[in-house]
């Protein structure tokens, strides 16, 4: 804070300059976080498409979910996580971990994202097969999972970000829905 100057009743003659310095400092330490952010974003990374679509959750700001939904609050925002299910260990390209707020109870709710480039998953018939089955593993072991291509991510990586904001909230008010109901 060495370039901010606290603004004394004396230096109104000069007050449009000071207040110029001190908002570009401001503006200055702001920008110098935010590309510190986005560079964070990138490690654990594995591929491009990967480290564009995790710019876009850091950008958007998933980790503050709750202060669109206070019901939903991010717990976990992990980067080429090892899962072990009861027979298998998978790597997978994002695990966000939520909490659920309901009345009385609170849940854990896990999301896998996945980042299909073309040459490695939609290319490759037998890989496209071992993606099913992984993803029914991981299904059947209480992760949900939602696939982006690469086209996708690359496109509009904003509308990514967006429709896993909308699944989560989805599935929010889906098991708000049985609890009330049942």
């Amino acid at each position: 804070m060495d370039n901010f100057r606290v603004i004394q009743e004396e230096d109104t003659e000069d007050l449009e300059g000071l207040l110029v310095e001190n908002v570009s400092f401001y503006y200055n330490a702001c920008v110098l976080d935010y590309k510190y952010s986005l560079s964070l974003a990138l490690v654990d990374c594995e591929s491009p498409i990967e480290q564009l679509l995790a710019i876009e959750i850091e950008r958007i700001g998933l980790n503050y979910f709750h202060l669109f939904n206070p019901k939903i609050e991010c717990i976990e925002y992990s980067k080429n996580k090892v899962i072990n299910t009861k027979d298998n260990k998978y790597r997978v390209d994002m695990l966000i971990g939520f909490l659920f707020k309901f009345k009385d109870d609170y849940l854990t709710y896990n999301l896998i994202v996945e980042c299909d480039g073309f040459e490695y998953h939609q290319g490759n018939k037998s890989q496209i097969d071992i993606d099913y089955e992984r993803q029914a593993d991981l299904l059947a072991n209480g992760y949900d999972v939602i696939r982006f291509t690469g086209s996708a991510i690359n496109k509009s990586s904003h509308i990514c970000v967006k429709k896993i904001i909308n699944h989560v909230t989805k599935k929010y008010d889906t098991i708000d829905g049985g609890i009330k109901n049942g």
